[in-house]
């Protein structure tokens, strides 16, 4: 399979030598950008979203909290892993990141009636929406 270089301002590399077990991985992290609203970066235990228009941050602990409900970012003891993937954020990106909000005020919305719309779909209906 013949190497070609990567096309101007791409950061690329080849995934040739995993696919040949020669490296587990070609990046330790991995930048998600979606349009100009959203921006996330994880690596093999972490992941740090900011929603940009509402600068609303949040850290998952990917080891311990595989399907993402507990977040972590306004706690104390989590600040440096922020640090370290905010500032992997920022590496190739043209959009400023939001000065750090870390949390919304929590919102309770226990014994709120939850009500459909007409555009959800039957499986999202059936799973949150119908009494057990």
């Amino acid at each position: 399979m013949p190497s070609l270089p990567s096309p101007l301002g791409q950061h690329s590399a080849s995934l040739r030598p995993v696919w040949e077990d020669k490296k587990p991985q070609v990046r330790e992290s991995v930048f998600l950008p979606f349009l100009g609203l959203q921006r996330a970066v994880r690596d093999e235990r972490w992941k740090l979203i900011v929603q940009l228009k509402i600068s609303h941050w949040q850290l998952f602990d990917l080891k311990h909290d595989p399907e993402e409900k507990r977040a972590l970012a306004g706690r104390a003891e989590f600040s440096a892993d922020v640090a370290r993937l905010r500032g992997l954020m920022k590496v190739g990106d043209t959009l400023p990141l939001p000065r750090e909000k870390l949390s919304l005020p929590h919102l309770d919305l226990t014994g709120k009636v939850r009500k459909t719309d007409q555009w959800q779909p039957e499986w999202i209906v059936k799973k949150y929406f119908t009494e057990w």
